[in-house]
């Protein structure tokens, strides 16, 4: 009982990852607290429009200032960062309640694909031992919040002016404060969920907020829930409008890694019942620590989905007993980020690797994945 109310205590007064969330440092930020400029309204006129794709940074700051220096000298049109900018961790691997997470007793723990990560249900105020014993080994709070992404980013975002569309992680997204700056990186009013549609000349970027995939947390992929039917209408337009999709969204919906399986719900609910009957030929994703091209036909409707995630977040392997039948390229150990040029016809697409030492899996043989994803 000592342990339980010195926890509370400290939990209370500002120590713990729910009270103790740092600000924002609104250097980082445009004029009147914005991420990034507008996106233009147009395409570049004769030449390919230009899009740079990373992930997954979560904290690390030498490589998030390499990967950024990398995608200056591709001269991006637009950057697409698909999630994961800090390190957070749900205190006691529950929701943020604010301070009364410290008094639930006990919570289900549950995590994708490691069935053993449930043994810890049986663990009496889950969050007050996260934020005590088992803190050293992973806090509940970065401790810099996002500010070492917008650090860093801000070369691209700042000085160079490039439009910037930021995608939700699920590290983004553990803790209340956290989704309310997520809400103004997207752009959102106060009460607005983060999905929204960017119109740039006939492509249309769609951003998906995949919520935590926490016990307790809402279920923003739900077939009949809101953000399905706001995506269905919004693929639904932009076919009516002749305009390209492209859907960016922070779990990939296949993935070959070794960490977790990709969820149901964005597998089935998003990639096969709404993306794959609208259409929609290019996804982009990250969550996974490496870098996987899926070519898939769900329907019969080809469909390319790339996952990047190779900002700085430790790197994850191929689980080759889930390897993805449509897999074509999977690059372990290699930070990188994602160029796309786009023209009329088609979207040419490569990875572009940081660093050397990387694991070319076998069974792929290419190093530096390029790729064609046909619009007509």
């Amino acid at each position: 009982m000592r342990f339980i109310a010195l926890s509370l205590l400290l939990a209370i007064a500002g120590c713990a990852s729910v009270a103790g969330h740092p600000r924002t440092d609104a250097r980082w930020l445009l004029d009147g607290g914005a991420l990034s400029v507008a996106t233009p309204a147009a395409l570049p006129a004769g030449r390919p429009f230009r899009v740079a794709v990373y992930g997954d940074a979560q904290g690390h700051r030498e490589v998030q200032r390499a990967v950024v220096a990398a995608i200056r000298e591709q001269k991006p049109d637009l950057v697409v960062f698909v999630g994961d900018a800090c390190e957070c961790l749900p205190a006691g691997h529950m929701p943020d309640l604010g301070t009364a997470t410290y008094l639930v007793p006990f919570w289900p723990q549950f995590q994708r694909g490691q069935p053993a990560f449930g043994l810890l249900s049986l663990l009496p105020f889950p969050a007050l031992w996260h934020e005590s014993v088992l803190r050293p080994l992973g806090p509940p709070r970065d401790p810099t919040g996002f500010n070492t992404f917008l650090e860093e980013s801000w070369p691209l975002r700042g000085i160079d002016r490039v439009p910037f569309l930021f995608v939700p992680g699920n590290h983004d997204l553990y803790h209340l404060q956290d989704r309310k700056d997520v809400a103004r990186f997207t752009g959102a009013r106060d009460g607005e969920p983060p999905w929204h549609a960017t119109d740039i000349g006939p492509l249309r970027f769609i951003v998906l907020d995949a919520g935590t995939d926490l016990p307790g947390d809402p279920e923003l992929l739900d077939a009949k829930g809101d953000q399905l039917k706001w995506l269905d209408k919004s693929l639904a337009d932009a076919r009516d409008k002749r305009m390209v999709p492209v859907v960016c969204i922070h779990f990939p919906p296949y993935s070959s890694a070794a960490v977790e399986p990709p969820s149901a719900q964005v597998r089935y609910n998003v990639a096969e019942q709404v993306l794959a009957k609208r259409g929609v030929r290019l996804v982009l994703s990250g969550h996974e620590h490496a870098y996987e091209r899926i070519e898939v036909a769900p329907g019969g409707n080809a469909m390319t989905c790339i996952v990047t995630g190779g900002a700085g977040g430790k790197f994850t392997t191929l689980e080759p007993s889930r390897k993805e039948t449509g897999s074509k390229c999977f690059v372990e150990g290699l930070h990188h980020f994602v160029m796309l040029e786009v023209s009329e016809h088609e979207i040419r697409g490569k990875m572009i690797p940081l660093d050397p030492g990387a694991t070319f899996v076998p069974g792929w043989h290419e190093k530096r994945d390029e790729f064609v994803v046909p619009l007509k």
